[in-house]
């Protein structure tokens, strides 16, 4: 993204994107006001600082947000961050704006709010900006990135059909995540996301370990694999090139190994296919 004239609204949710987006604009004299929706925890990089100027909105409050983006003479948006999607069946109270959008969607799937949203932002002259816009030097290229291969063909036999059947997940918009083990399927992400569909097969299977397909694959979700074992340590340089490391007590070292040998692999061909480098050392 080109430095412009324009006057761009960062949507913040939750984890690290947002703050790289601030920092980018910043990088590249892009004026911009940071929309925090208070439904999410913005990261507290973000909070801490005091230069920024900032928005309070929320997911129910559309007309308020629909007010300050006039207010500010916004003219571009993007939308990074993580957003809790059961925050919208407890505590969120949509005000008129928000009853329209709900009232238009065919559905309430994250695709089809976001683009009865993104119709409502166009009507006031306003661009919605990809994600990546603001992303420079996050993606990971192709190819294998641990030490670690994968070799074995049962391995990647789980890890082809994991990885097809997320895909056709997440064609549906109902989540990305896909958890088999031996071409079975034991888990599938819907709305309570990828940490615990992934604890939910563990709980099935966590003797025999799970072969697990999950973009972006993050040290939080790793850890939700293993909880009472696995704690992950990622570099912060960015020049360095993960993977991950494994770490546990020196009393499980075998149970260590074990789980190194089924997530080393599964890591290499899932960043293979997509993974951003902030994603995997921080979600």
């Amino acid at each position: 993204m080109k430095p412009t004239h324009q006057h761009l609204a960062i949507l913040a949710g939750a984890g690290e994107l947002p703050l790289i987006a601030a920092q980018n604009a910043r990088s590249q004299n892009i004026p911009f006001t940071l929309y925090h929706i208070t439904e999410a925890d913005l990261n507290a990089e973000l909070a801490a600082d005091l230069s920024l100027r900032k928005r309070e909105v929320s997911l129910g409050s559309v007309g308020k947000t629909f007010a300050y983006l006039k207010e500010d003479q916004i003219t571009a948006a993007i939308l990074l961050g993580k957003i809790e999607k059961q925050r919208l069946l407890q505590d969120v109270q949509r005000d008129a704006e928000a009853d329209k959008i709900y009232a238009a969607a065919k559905d309430r799937r994250d695709d089809t709010l976001f683009h009865e949203f993104a119709r409502a932002l166009a009507a006031m002259q306003i661009e919605i900006l990809p994600q990546k816009a603001l992303l420079d030097g996050c993606f990971l290229p192709p190819g294998i990135l641990t030490q670690k291969k994968p070799e074995s063909s049962s391995l990647l036999e789980d890890i082809e059909f994991g990885y097809e059947l997320s895909k056709k997940v997440g064609s549906l918009d109902i989540g990305q995540t896909a958890v088999v083990f031996q071409k079975m399927v034991l888990a599938v992400e819907a709305i309570e996301g990828t940490d615990a569909a992934i604890m939910r097969a563990g709980a099935i299977i966590r003797s025999k370990g799970s072969h697990a397909d999950a973009p972006p694959v993050s040290p939080r979700v790793i850890t939700s694999m293993w909880p009472e074992t696995v704690r992950t340590s990622c570099p912060r340089d960015p020049n360095q090139t993960p993977p991950c490391a494994l770490e546990a007590s020196s009393a499980k070292q075998a149970r260590r190994r074990k789980i190194r040998d089924l997530i080393y692999p599964l890591l290499a061909y899932a960043r293979s296919k997509r993974c951003t480098q902030r994603a995997c050392r921080r979600s």
